[in-house]
């Protein structure tokens, strides 16, 4: 499982699974950017028939502008964090921006990453952010592997959860 990311695009009904070794790090980065951008650098991966067990990864259905993130690596959870020396939020994915040409108008993405605490405010905030790939009029999720895998497959099946 060993850093890598899982990614499912539904568009007109129609779901692709894509895999990405060594793509951990930056899928959160990706998601963050927008949905047109996640599209474009997701369907350049190898595409695959089901989902896998990796350890990151997204959902995006173009068609009820609804996107599902997970990422095993990040800790919403304030006492957990503290209890295990975790770094708290989104912020331990933002080394990632450094593998990602940022425009400038996109460099405060990664301040959002750093600086929010709750998935709450990380959608809030990049559902605020003033970019022209935005994820405004979307409903935006954090979920669990067990999830983005329900979701993938049963898009694969044709049967929308």
């Amino acid at each position: 499982m060993s850093s890598t990311a899982a990614f499912a695009i539904r568009r007109r009904e129609q779901t692709r699974i894509y895999f990405g070794q060594y793509m951990a790090d930056v899928a959160l980065p990706v998601f963050a950017r927008g949905p047109g951008y996640a599209e474009t650098i997701v369907t350049d991966l190898p595409q695959i028939a089901s989902a896998p067990d990796t350890e990151a990864g997204f959902v995006l259905d173009f068609d009820r502008k609804l996107a599902l993130l997970f990422d095993s690596v990040v800790c919403w959870d304030r006492d957990e964090a503290r209890v295990n020396g975790w770094t708290l939020g989104a912020g331990v994915r933002a080394d990632g921006f450094a593998r990602l040409d940022l425009l400038p108008e996109e460099q405060c993405l990664v301040e959002i990453l750093k600086s929010s605490e709750s998935f709450e405010q990380l959608a809030s905030r990049l559902q605020a952010v003033g970019l022209a790939d935005t994820w405004r009029d979307w409903e935006l999720r954090w979920g669990s592997r067990a999830e983005f895998v329900a979701y993938a497959s049963a898009w694969v099946r044709n049967t929308v959860p």
